[in-house]
């Protein structure tokens, strides 16, 4: 589990980093999904194993119009090993329609998943 701190704002997202090791560990949020106000840190954690995650579920933008609280529940998000790089592992969300995807692509260095054997990773994050 590691924690991200805000970063900057692109067209369309919210991007969380942080340096591991000489590696830059993004996380990239659509505005959409992101609380208001917005926190200035979030807490991402890394498993091979869904069932570690029991309230797995996904929020659509939909849902937040009609109930903004919900906004500050966790984003559960499965992802695929998409690209590998110098000191970090392109992921892409899996099975979700891009404008309905929680989180963009995530850029995770390699030592914080190395020692994982799947190339299909389940990402908790929460808003601090």
């Amino acid at each position: 589990m590691e924690i991200l701190n805000y970063d900057k704002s692109t067209d369309n997202k919210h991007r969380w980093k942080m340096n591991f090791d000489g590696a830059s560990y993004e996380i990239y949020i659509p505005k959409w999904r992101v609380p208001s106000p917005m926190p200035m840190r979030i807490r991402v954690t890394i498993s091979e194993n869904k069932s570690l995650f029991p309230g797995f579920q996904t929020v659509k933008e939909g849902d937040l119009l009609k109930s903004p609280e919900i906004a500050r529940q966790p984003i559960y998000a499965s992802i695929a090993y998409y690209m590998e790089h110098t000191k970090t592992i392109r992921y892409e969300p899996i099975g979700v329609d891009t404008k309905l995807r929680e989180i963009g692509s995530p850029y995770i260095p390699k030592d914080l998943v190395d020692k994982y054997d799947d190339s299909t990773l389940y990402l908790k994050i929460e808003f601090l």
